[in-house]
């Protein structure tokens, strides 16, 4: 359903989703050491991120508690993975900087721009709401694959390596919904890139329910098959529903509840 939102919604978010997806595995490679190019990499990612949204700055905490946990058992040798989060922002400020006439410009603009959030209409009307208002919106976009993320989210998983990628998607995913959620406003736009975390969950949840309701291995593999294409056709059902029936342009909970059928 990202996909599809994304196409409905603008190129700029279908890119956010794709740099920050990039910077949350070369993250993962610096901290597990490999190439040491990574941390480089990393920064351009973080950049682009920052170049493409500026809220991207919102996803700092994410990895700032992914840092902990991959440090629990020694970080000093990992210093240098703060650098691209330190030049980062200093070039992206640096290039508006320059571009706009000057540092002071920037922070006004950025001042008038905060100042407004409280002021439009549209956005009090629409965009404002409880803490727990994204996960009532990828619920509707997504009913199927939320169901299925909550399965592989709570049901432990015997595999130690898959245990530890899991710990760390429920990080990025709970930290990024807590994070965005203390802004003025709320739109599952902004948040489309947890979509990520979701769908990697609801994956685990599909595999877990096989492992348990089919005992035989030999069977497990294509159930597992045709549950994916179900999903995906659900995906495609909610697609066309939502956006193409009910004419959806702003996936906001309002919009969503009516082309679901509950509100008119």
């Amino acid at each position: 359903m990202v996909m599809a939102v994304n196409t409905v919604i603008s190129v700029p978010t279908n890119s956010i989703c794709i740099f920050a997806a990039t910077a949350v595995l070369l993250y993962d490679h610096c901290w597990r050491g490999r190439r040491g190019s990574n941390v480089w990499l990393l920064g351009v990612a973080l950049l682009a991120c920052l170049f493409t949204k500026e809220s991207a700055a919102f996803l700092y905490p994410s990895f700032l508690l992914a840092g902990f946990y991959y440090g629990r058992q020694g970080w000093r040798e990992k210093r240098h993975i703060a650098i691209p989060f330190i030049l980062a922002p200093l070039v992206y400020l640096a290039v508006v900087a320059w571009l706009s006439g000057g540092l002071t410009v920037v922070i006004e603009t950025y001042k008038s721009y905060s100042a407004m959030q409280g002021s439009i209409p549209y956005a009090l009307k629409y965009q404002t709401g409880p803490w727990f208002r994204y996960l009532v919106d990828f619920a509707l976009l997504s009913p199927a694959v939320v169901v299925l993320a909550i399965v592989g989210a709570s049901c432990p998983h015997a595999n130690q390596g898959t245990t530890d990628g899991r710990r760390l998607a429920l990080i990025y995913l709970l930290s990024g919904v807590a994070v965005f959620s203390l802004l003025p406003i709320l739109n599952v736009r902004f948040v489309l890139f947890l979509q990520l975390y979701i769908s990697a969950f609801a994956v685990v949840g599909l595999q877990t329910l096989c492992e348990r309701l089919i005992p035989s291995q030999r069977f497990r593999a294509p159930v597992l098959a045709a549950l994916v294409v179900l999903v995906i056709s659900s995906e495609v059902s909610q697609f066309n529903k939502i956006f193409l029936a009910a004419q959806v342009y702003d996936p906001i909970t309002p919009e969503l509840l009516r082309a679901a059928g509950f509100v008119h």
